[in-house]
């Protein structure tokens, strides 16, 4: 990769960015703390519940 020299800067853009609110994010544009697992609750428990009943099965000798 070949060496570029370093983008100017504009200064009408740093203004801008400087008129910007520049406090925390609200709780509102944060990502999920649990990465979206409400929609990956149902998903788990049948998994679970499929699992549970397999090595059932697989206990009993009714698979092998």
């Amino acid at each position: 990769m070949p060496d570029r020299p370093p983008l100017q800067q504009d200064p009408a853009s740093i203004d801008a960015w400087h008129k910007l609110h520049q406090g925390a994010p609200s709780s509102k544009a944060l990502p999920p703390v649990a990465g979206g697992s409400v929609r990956l609750k149902p998903f788990l428990v049948i998994t679970l519940i499929f699992g549970i009943i397999l090595m059932v099965m697989l206990l009993q000798g009714r698979l092998s």
